[in-house]
């Protein structure tokens, strides 16, 4: 059987066509203004069912957020009997929590008949953990999922078990580590407009969905220091991590946040980690006090005391990207002998990275040594010609162009 997909729906011609033909079995439903949102079940990359929320926010100063309800809710006849009912009343029940809506239900204008029609339309006779009332209780008073706050920076965020798809993870050319939402991956340019959150590009980011205040941007720059700590490194990487999803806290409109330190990682690069100075003194060699909270796809933050103190990508080889390559662009996995030397190129360039700086213009042969051939082995490993370029060589080029701008190799004739 074809597992159910649940999302929001775009703007793009597909979901549109998808939308049009549900409503078509609904006359009055229609979905069309900004204070909409659907949500779509898919079988087998087919829509069956669909969801209407309305969306009421701003109505007095007093209010703590909107108020969302269901006003629509549309079956396939054929799948009425297969829970996808159920399925989307609880993505909108989550939807509502994410929007921090002060009241959640189901709604006709015609009061409660009018609700129980329509639930008995899609194959419901009642709906599950929600009642049908026109301004009911708390959404909260509903909720299965913890909530609690973190300190993000200079910000406050809201961390809740994670229902939504994880952020999709890059490390783009080896340096720094990028996260978006699955539904951004198509945008032309990296920070999607109207975001809320970081302001700058100088540091660290993160930033907000301005409507459910959901995060859909990080940005997180590679410490240049290099600490080594084995066995700080091996409890680290083996913290357990739950999946969440964090919600910028309401009356929070902009944060900094300031970059990590220093890296651990080894030769096998099976965990890159960030973390501040302090942290990394307070927790010697058993990670006390820390615990880790799942964001994007092997991208978790570190937390101590309530406060993001650091973070970690498990398998960075495995999201490492060329830059400027489309984030929609699949990669096939990495042969054995490939993954190896693109490990130990990553692994020695960052190791020297890190080390004092020599300037090779007019430098002894044998202080830049390590440097040269670095160089040498990145241009090995990515040919002439972008068009021909695999997911290997792209980094590989990345490397070999910070070496020759970076390091100041541009200056010396060849």
């Amino acid at each position: 059987m074809a597992a159910l997909l649940l999302r929001r729906a775009s703007r793009s011609p597909r979901d549109r066509q998808s939308v049009a033909r549900l409503c078509a079995l609904d006359g009055d439903v229609t979905w069309d203004d900004e204070h909409t949102a659907l949500l779509l079940a898919e079988l087998g990359g087919r829509a069956v069912g669909l969801a209407r929320l309305r969306i009421e926010a701003d109505l007095a100063p007093s209010m703590r957020g909107p108020r969302v309800w269901v006003d629509a809710l549309i079956i396939e006849k054929a799948h009425r009997r297969q829970g996808i009912g159920r399925a989307l009343l609880d993505a909108c029940r989550h939807e509502a929590e994410a929007r921090e809506a002060v009241s959640f239900g189901v709604r006709f204008d015609d009061a409660d008949e009018g609700a129980a029609a329509m639930l008995a339309r899609a194959g419901l006779q009642r709906a599950p953990r929600v009642s049908v009332w026109l301004d009911g209780p708390a959404v909260a008073a509903h909720s299965t999922h913890t909530h609690h706050a973190l300190q993000l920076g200079d910000g406050t965020v809201h961390v809740a078990s994670r229902t939504t798809p994880l952020l999709v993870t890059r490390w783009n050319g080896g340096r720094d580590v990028r996260a978006r939402a699955p539904s951004d991956l198509g945008a032309p340019t990296w920070n999607v407009d109207g975001l809320v959150g970081t302001t700058d590009d100088e540091g660290d980011g993160a930033r907000f969905d301005p409507a459910s205040r959901a995060l859909r941007e990080l940005y997180l720059r590679r410490p240049l220091r290099h600490a080594v700590g084995d066995a700080l490194l091996r409890a680290i990487a083996s913290l357990d991590a739950p999946r969440v999803e964090i919600a910028l806290a309401p009356g929070c409109a902009a944060l900094t946040l300031p970059s990590c330190e220093v890296a651990l990682f080894d030769t096998s690069l099976g965990t890159l980690i960030a973390l501040d100075d302090a942290t990394l003194v307070a927790c010697g060699d058993d990670a006390r006090g820390l615990s880790a909270l799942t964001v994007g796809e092997g991208l978790a933050l570190l937390v101590r005391e309530a406060r993001c103190v650091g973070w970690r990508l498990t398998d960075p080889v495995s999201h490492a990207r060329p830059m400027g390559w489309p984030d929609t662009r699949e990669a096939p996995p990495l042969d054995d002998d490939a993954r190896a030397a693109l490990t130990a190129l990553l692994y020695d360039w960052m190791v020297i990275d890190a080390l004092p700086r020599i300037d090779p213009v007019g430098a002894d042969e044998e202080e830049i040594a390590h440097m040269v051939a670095l160089r040498d082995r990145a241009r090995a490993l990515s040919p002439a010609g972008p068009a021909t370029l695999d997911r290997v060589g792209g980094v590989a080029r990345d490397i070999a162009a910070h070496v020759h701008w970076s390091w100041g190799f541009f200056r010396v004739r060849e």
